[in-house]
């Protein structure tokens, strides 16, 4: 076999450096990473309720990670002005013109739900939180203008469990999955 850093015991340290970019930078801002972090947004004791229930996983908390991430991805001051940026960026990159969202497209919205092994979730499994998917929707409609019945949330083999798809829809009853 193959000796690696798990079992001789040294640290590993990459050939290309520190701080040395891989690949071709792409996106709105080529090579931007935006990371958002804070630690009150999780709560759970790992042992009360479940992970992913409001008592839990403070839904107030994730929507302001999530703006502030489109802000800063975007470089936008405002939501709707990010989500104006993101439609027309994706849009002259995909030979669509220098145009925004417009009325009637839908919108698929690809969930990580791999541990989801049914619509009714009942313990712990690990998927998409909740609150991020409400609070995602939520801009998408009140902040790029799309209707809730143009957006999809799926994972392609696996089911949208209640425990997104119930608070999605208690705010927009339109949206499929």
């Amino acid at each position: 076999g193959t000796a690696d850093a798990r079992t001789t015991g040294t640290r590993f340290v990459p050939g290309e450096g520190p701080n040395v970019p891989m690949g071709t930078p792409q996106g709105i801002h080529p090579g931007r990473v935006v990371w958002m972090h804070d630690a009150a947004a999780a709560t759970w004791d790992g042992s009360s309720g479940t992970w992913w229930q409001d008592e839990n996983t403070n839904p107030h908390i994730v929507a302001t990670m999530l703006s502030d991430g489109l802000q800063n991805l975007t470089g936008a001051a405002t939501d709707t002005d990010a989500w104006s940026a993101l439609f027309r960026y994706h849009n002259r990159t995909h030979d669509r013109g220098l145009r925004g969202y417009v009325s009637g497209e839908r919108i698929a919205v690809k969930l990580n739900l791999n541990q989801s092994g049914s619509s009714s979730t009942k313990g712990n499994e690990s998927f998409t939180a909740p609150q991020l998917v409400v609070a995602l929707v939520r801009q998408l409609v009140e902040e790029a203008g799309v209707a809730d019945s143009m957006i999809t949330l799926y994972d392609a083999t696996r089911y949208v469990p209640a425990a997104i798809l119930n608070p999605v829809h208690a705010i927009a009853p339109g949206v499929k999955a």
